[in-house]
């Protein structure tokens, strides 16, 4: 496991891992052995309806795709890139600000993928921060970043796999 994240555009360091990947979940500040579906609120991307964020039809909370979210990830949820299979419609808009607990790029997410154009709206994570998993693509994160908690942002994808943060970043965790 690489010990810190790689970087191509703006990084940052937190003062220490808190987070978990338990059974390929990254499930914040959970107790070890919190297993997938419990309470993480895992919405994993499909892309079935269009490109925007904002779309219901484009969320699932399984891998399958056989069970679609009832709603959009939120605070308290892990937005996963991708559930399995071809994803149709790639995210390119975020279509609002919002706040997630965290963002997982699994190996589903092995092309490429980039959200936002510069500084369009602004993601806040919590704890579970950013986790780009092995065999996943290089990402790019063009909207803006807050850093709301305590957090970790790990790039485990590979050689050559970055993860750019190219949307300003702000720091307001406590």
């Amino acid at each position: 496991m690489q010990p810190s994240p790689r970087f191509a555009g703006k990084s940052t360091t937190g003062p220490g891992q808190i987070c978990r990947l338990v059974g390929g979940v990254l499930c914040g500040n959970h107790p070890v052995g919190h297993e997938r579906g419990t309470s993480c609120g895992e919405h994993l991307l499909g892309g079935t309806s269009d490109g925007n964020f904002q779309t219901l039809g484009n969320w699932y909370t399984n891998v399958t795709q056989t069970t679609a979210a009832s709603a959009l990830p939120g605070a308290s949820d892990i937005a996963t890139f991708n559930a399995q299979g071809t994803v149709t419609n790639a995210i390119s808009t975020l279509g609002q600000s919002l706040a997630l607990q965290g963002m997982l790029f699994n190996s589903n997410a092995s092309g490429n993928i980039t959200l936002g154009t510069l500084n369009d709206f602004v993601v806040t994570l919590g704890t579970a921060g950013i986790s780009v998993q092995a065999g996943s693509g290089s990402h790019t994160l063009n909207s803006g970043v807050t850093v709301g908690s305590t957090q970790s942002w790990t790039n485990n994808a590979g050689s050559n796999k970055v993860l750019t943060v190219a949307g300003n970043v702000t720091l307001s965790a406590t």
